[in-house]
C-alpha cells in the first residue's frame, strides 16, 4: 500500500535488535532432526502451546536419551523429561543466561568480547547455570529453542543476543519459534516497518509500540 509503517509485530516486548538475525523467528534444523541431538536447551519456551509437533519430537529425544534442558518463569508440565529444569524470575533470566556463558568459557576459553568480559565480572554461575553449561559441554551436537516469553519480554532483544553468542560459542543451532501460526508468513510477505519482500526498506516506519 506504499507505506512502511506496517508492523504485524503486537505482542513483541524488544524491538531494538530488529536489524539482527537472530530477531528472524525461524528453525534451525528440520523436526526429526531434535530427535538426534546430544542435548537441546528450551528457554521462555512452552512447546506444547506454541508448536505440538515440535514438543512431539522433543519427547521423542527425550525418551531416546537427548539432555533436555529448560529456563522459564515458571515450570510448565511438557509431559516429557528434563535433565535441568531451571526456573527463575523474568529479570533474571539474563543473569542465569551470563552464567551459562562464563562457565562454558572458562571450560572452552572462549575469546569472547570485552563488553561481555566486563558483565560477567559481576556475575556467579547458580546451580542450574552450572548443570546446563556441564550438559551443553558434554555432547557434540546441541540445539538452543527461544519461545514465545522471551518474545514478549521487555528484554528480549538483550536475550537473544546472549543467547546468539551462546550458540555461537558451541556451533549449535538457534531457533526462535513463531508467535502464532502464521507469523512466520508476516516476515516473508514485510509486514514489518524495516523489511519488504524484496529486502530492507530505504526508510523504516514506525513498529508496533
Amino acid at each position: 500500500i506504499g507505506s512502511s509503517h506496517i508492523d504485524h509485530r503486537l505482542r513483541c516486548g524488544d524491538f531494538s535488535d530488529q536489524e539482527c538475525e537472530c530477531a528472524i523467528p525461524r528453525l534451525a534444523i528440520e523436526l526429526p532432526q531434535f530427535e538426534l541431538q546430544d542435548a537441546v536447551l528450551l528457554i521462555g519456551c512452552q512447546p506444547r502451546y506454541e508448536q505440538p509437533m515440535l514438543a512431539h519430537w522433543l519427547r521423542r529425544a527425550a525418551n531416546r536419551g537427548t539432555r533436555l534442558l529448560r529456563i522459564n518463569p515458571r515450570r510448565f508440565d511438557e509431559r516429557m523429561r528434563f535433565t535441568v529444569d531451571a526456573v527463575t524470575h523474568p529479570q533474571q533470566m539474563i543473569s542465569m543466561l551470563l552464567g551459562v556463558i562464563k562457565k562454558v568459557a572458562s571450560e572452552l576459553r572462549y575469546d569472547l568480547p570485552k563488553k561481555t568480559e566486563k558483565q560477567l565480572k559481576k556475575i556467579k554461575p547458580d546451580d542450574s547455570a552450572v548443570a546446563i553449561a556441564e550438559a551443553l559441554l558434554s555432547g557434540d551436537s546441541r540445539q538452543i529453542v527461544l519461545g514465545n516469553l522471551i518474545y514478549y519480554h521487555p528484554q528480549g532483544g538483550v536475550i537473544r543476543s546472549v543467547v546468539w553468542l551462546l550458540a555461537d560459542m558451541f556451533n549449535a543451532g538457534y531457533s526462535y519459534l513463531t508467535d502464532g501460526a502464521n507469523a512466520r508468513g508476516a516476515w516473508v510477505a514485510g509486514a514489518l516497518p524495516h523489511v519488504a519482500p524484496e529486502g530492507e526498506v530505504e526508510l523504516p516506519g514506525m513498529v508496533a509500540k
